[in-house]
């Protein structure tokens, strides 16, 4: 018994991201769909079983955590419920702001890898390619273990 409810609870951690679904906007989450339709399969009884499963086991597991904790002193329950409000009320974006930006660092991105390739005369095509790189500086003598911060300070304060 103890075997099928693990089971079940790691099958339920699995199923719960998949019953959410957002809305085409990306705003808010689309009501969720009843679980159990009369002409639904015996998966769809299944998964539901599974899904129960872990919610009432996740709720007692709660409860039994919030029995044994204290409660909270009066600044930290503030601080949590102005907490909870923000996460509730959300936060304001400015999206076309944020797309405006976006399209600038697309642009200014494309001028870089550019340039990156015109210094290292294509052998190096993406700020990422680390075995480029080190090939592309092994070509003028600069030999180095890896590309990181440390060798290339190393490496500076030999030279200095």
């Amino acid at each position: 018994m103890a075997r099928e409810i693990h089971e079940r609870l790691t099958r339920g951690q699995k199923l719960t991201p998949k019953q959410i679904k957002w809305r085409e906007d990306k705003t808010k989450f689309e009501e969720p769909k009843k679980f159990l339709e009369p002409n639904d399969s015996l998966e769809a009884a299944e998964t539901f079983k599974t899904l129960y499963t872990y919610c009432k086991y996740d709720v007692l597991s709660e409860e039994a955590l919030d029995d044994r904790l204290p409660d909270l002193i009066p600044i930290e329950r503030e601080v949590w419920l102005l907490n909870q409000r923000l996460n509730w009320r959300g936060i304001r974006v400015d999206l076309k702001t944020i797309r405006k930006i976006i399209s600038i660092l697309d642009a200014e991105s494309k001028i870089k890898l550019k340039q990156l390739d015109a210094l290292t005369m294509g052998l190096v095509t993406k700020p990422g390619a680390r075995k480029s790189i080190l090939e592309f500086l092994a070509l003028d003598g600069v030999e180095l273990p890896d590309i990181k911060r440390k060798p290339f300070k190393t490496r500076l304060a030999v030279e200095a």
